[in-house]
């Protein structure tokens, strides 16, 4: 919105979220994901039906990669969360058209590769999105100040984020120490391609 507000064009390629036709949301056109798990293999189709200047991108860019040698004008947002940064960050950050970075760390490992590179900190509502008493906190979400709490936030997609070795660990931890909890923020249900949480929560004990 903030960007129709200063007088672009907005499309957005939802690759999560729906599938099977495009749909309109405040003035944007929203288009459907195909096959590949992150739209790169119907991205460019997208790109030319909207007739697009440029592409932004907000994921890892090595979900991404076969972004950097399409024909199109690309510009990721992107996070770096390793050192040394490996090929699979640097290597299409460095043909992209520009890079924006959110962190100062993500600026330094990158520089080096990129000749066009921005920092630029996600703008978020500080009203809203602000450290709070993590006591209160905790009541929030249904945990006492004496759970020993183990926080997940995950997308339920595929098996990247392995979710039963977490499973595991956690009961693991849980035999000898009985004040785990284990919160997670994510898909239950297998709707994006991945486990059955509940199920798989069973399993495991």
């Amino acid at each position: 919105p903030r960007l129709q507000a200063l007088g672009h064009e907005v499309a957005i390629l939802a690759y999560c979220g729906i599938s099977n036709g495009m749909m309109m949301y405040n003035n944007m056109l929203i288009y459907p994901p195909r096959a590949d798990l992150y739209g790169n293999d119907i991205v460019l189709d997208h790109y030319r039906h909207f007739n697009a200047d440029l592409l932004i991108s907000f994921a890892d860019i090595w979900v991404n990669q076969p972004i950097a040698d399409m024909p199109l004008r690309w510009l990721p947002y992107i996070p770096v969360d390793c050192e040394p940064v490996p090929p699979g960050i640097w290597q299409p950050a460095s043909r992209a058209w520009r890079v924006l970075v959110y962190s100062k760390f993500a600026y330094e490992q990158l520089k080096p590769y990129c000749k066009n590179i921005d920092y630029i900190p996600i703008g978020v509502d500080t009203k809203i999105y602000k450290p709070l008493d993590k006591s209160e906190g905790r009541k929030m979400i249904g945990f006492s100040d004496d759970d020993f709490l183990i926080g997940m936030v995950a997308m339920n997609k595929g098996f990247r984020k392995n979710f039963d070795k977490a499973f595991l660990a956690v009961r693991n931890l849980y035999e000898k120490h009985r004040n785990v909890r284990f919160y997670m923020h994510t898909q239950t249900t297998t709707e994006f391609g991945g486990f059955d949480l509940r199920a798989l929560a069973a399993q495991v004990g």
